[in-house]
């Protein structure tokens, strides 16, 4: 079971008619295939999406082989409409992804320069197994967490410079990695599972709630797994947004920015139509907001 949040008790005010998208880079397909189709629509719509970037392994290797076959199916299944792996990776990609298990963020950093060119934003998404810190976040001390993210930060700040944001794998950690990430520079977080505001702990970090997804399962994957046509996944997916007091929407690139992005740029044709802008975490943060 996650560990609770303490009570945040500065709420920041925020845009309503913004949207926020965010794509989280878990694999080395995420860059390859997804981040270049993503950076043609954002020129198409003239906006900026922010992108967490895993600079560790995708999988736990360990885990993979040799964990209990009861958990390891709980994993892949669960009771949530999901795409499956093998669906959202393809073949070739699954296997290069659990065989070789490459540092995702060395792969490809052509791309991820071109994403810093245009505009957009890049956050680390993790530390040196995101397998691993996804599983076990909940119950990590602070000397787990140095031990995992100190590496990927590291790696992240030489390359493209010191991160403004994190977000942890499957959103999965507790309060003792926060204090570290304020000590690192970094201005938000980005966690928390429930619809609240964000709003600023004791230490001055800024925590951007996760919305648009079901049980951890982003809201557009989550339709198309449902088997809905793509028009009704594009009206779901919209009126989910306008409900929404803080309009963040999360996906993958692999999925939303590859397999199903003719749905992706259905929903933001029609956000654009309904007068939406779109913005970048950053812009979430007091004192580090940008035009755009």
């Amino acid at each position: 079971m996650r560990a609770s949040f303490p009570p945040e008790p500065e709420p920041v005010e925020t845009m309503a008619d913004r949207i926020y998208l965010r794509f989280d880079i878990d694999t080395v397909a995420c860059i390859g295939r997804g981040v270049p189709r993503l950076r043609e629509l954002a020129r198409k719509h003239g906006c900026r999406f922010t992108f967490f970037v895993n600079m560790g392994r995708s999988v736990d290797l360990r885990e993979s082989l040799l964990g209990s076959p009861g958990r390891t199916l709980e994993n892949v299944s669960g009771t949530t409409a999901k795409v499956s792996a093998w669906r959202k990776l393809g073949v070739w990609d699954f296997a290069r992804t659990l065989l070789l298990n490459p540092r995702v963020g060395s792969r490809h950093r052509d791309e991820l320069h071109r994403l810093q060119d245009e505009g957009h934003e890049l956050a680390l998404h993790g530390g040196d197994n995101h397998g691993t810190w996804q599983r076990l976040g909940h119950a990590a001390s602070r000397a787990t967490f140095e031990r995992w993210l100190l590496p990927t930060h590291e790696r992240f700040a030489e390359e493209f410079g010191a991160p403004a944001g994190f977000g942890s794998p499957g959103a999965n950690a507790n309060p003792a990695l926060y204090p570290l990430l304020r000590e690192l520079g970094y201005r938000y977080a980005s966690d928390r599972m429930a619809p609240d505001p964000v709003s600023l702990d004791a230490s001055g970090l800024a925590h951007i709630p996760v919305h648009g997804q079901v049980d951890e399962v982003p809201l557009i994957e989550h339709l198309c797994a449902k088997g809905l046509p793509r028009e009704a996944v594009v009206a779901e997916t919209v009126r989910a947004c306008e409900s929404f007091a803080l309009k963040t929407l999360v996906g993958h690139p692999v999925w939303e920015g590859y397999r199903a992005i003719d749905t992706l740029d259905a929903v933001l044709t029609e956000l654009r139509n309904r007068g939406y802008g779109f913005g970048l975490y950053s812009d979430l943060v007091p004192g580090d907001r940008r035009d755009g």
